[in-house]
């Protein structure tokens, strides 16, 4: 059986709340039979400064929170993705680690 392969647009990196195109793109594998099922966009270097800066200027801000409060908004991403597992894609070269 053949499969024609089918042009799917990444998705678009969020960099600091915003949608953005990556400056290059990598396949998402279904492990079980090699099928591309995803493309998602790569950062590039300054792409990664950017959002390296963002992180360390929210520090201060997000170390203030309450820890009951970081967990209500870590629940709520979590409750995020299992409502739409779209939101969450894995790389397979590294199994997301």
């Amino acid at each position: 059986m053949t499969e024609t392969a089918t042009a799917v647009a990444p998705r678009r990196l969020i960099l600091l709340g915003t949608p953005v195109e990556g400056a290059d793109s990598t396949g998402v594998v279904f492990p079980y039979d090699g099928r591309e099922f995803a493309r998602v966009g790569l950062a590039d270097a300054a792409q990664v400064e950017v959002a390296l800066a963002g992180a360390a200027a929210a520090e201060r801000e997000v170390a203030a929170l309450p820890p009951y409060r970081r967990a209500e908004i870590l629940i709520a991403a979590a409750a995020l993705v299992l409502t739409d597992s779209r939101l969450l894609v894995i790389d397979p070269r590294t199994r997301g680690a």
